[in-house]
């Protein structure tokens, strides 16, 4: 399987899209493309926002840092507070945020659902977890707090808190090539991603 650290110094910073904020990208699939298929990022919030749409694509946001935001739709509303509240939405529809306590960052997943189908967990690491290969799936694991170590066969590599990994099986690897070992203390978010079929 093959294993990309991604130094959180790299994350690339950029306006959103309707300039009201900035995110600093993790990485996205395809790499450059403005139609991606999936894109993790960390959202800058410093004050009360609308966000930019994105129609044809879903959203995932969970809290990291600070004390919280409300998320305002047209006839709804969900609150993220500490330690890591979370919220999913389609991405077209009007939505706006508004702090609690001061500015905040989110954790944001956006993902068109007709390629690829996510799941994102929030876990402590205490010891050893496993990742096994799988056709058409890769990870993405962001490191919020503490420290840790990523180890398969001659590969060691470590992470601090505010890094990400990118796991997925390399091109012309078998699906049996072996396991990868994520050995430290913290606490993480690991997002699985599987391509739909209709795409692979």
């Amino acid at each position: 399987m093959h294993a990309e650290l991604l130094p959180a110094e790299h994350f690339k910073r950029m306006r959103w899209l309707n300039g009201a904020g900035w995110t600093r990208e993790i990485c996205r699939e395809p790499p450059m493309s403005e139609t991606f298929d999936w894109r993790a990022s960390i959202a800058e919030i410093d004050g009360d926002a609308a966000f930019s749409p994105f129609p044809g694509y879903q959203r995932h946001q969970i809290l990291l840092r600070g004390n919280g935001f409300l998320l305002h739709f047209d006839d709804d509303m969900a609150s993220l507070e500490p330690p890591h509240g979370q919220h999913r939405y389609a991405g077209d529809m009007p939505v706006s945020a508004r702090l609690i306590d001061g500015p905040v960052h989110a954790f944001n997943l956006i993902w068109r659902p007709q390629a690829v189908s996510v799941r994102v967990l929030h876990r402590p690491l205490v010891g050893a977890t496993l990742f096994f290969p799988e056709p058409g799936v890769e990870w993405v694991i962001y490191l919020i707090a503490g420290r840790a170590r990523l180890r398969r066969r001659e590969t060691d590599i470590p992470m601090e808190a505010g890094d990400a990994l990118r796991l997925s099986i390399a091109t012309g690897e078998p699906s049996d090539a072996g396991r990868c070992v994520l050995d430290g203390n913290g606490e993480a978010l690991v997002v699985r991603i599987q391509r739909e079929a209709r795409h692979s």
